[in-house]
């Protein structure tokens, strides 16, 4: 299995995680949050910043 085929394999909650992880927690939330700039951000830099990432991965595109 390559990498890549390990991150495709990811559920949402999972990649979600990733992201979050990868970005070093809260400072990557923003642009990859559904709450971002939103006065309910509950920016906790845990399971609700996970939860909005995985928000932010199941909405539309915006183009």
């Amino acid at each position: 299995m390559t990498n890549y085929e390990k991150i495709r394999s990811l559920n949402v909650e999972e990649m979600a995680e990733y992201i979050f992880e990868l970005g070093n927690g809260r400072e990557y939330c923003y642009g990859h949050c559904a709450y971002q700039y939103k006065d309910d951000c509950p920016n906790d830099g845990g399971k609700d910043c996970i939860s909005g990432v995985a928000k932010w991965l199941e909405s539309e595109v915006e183009e």
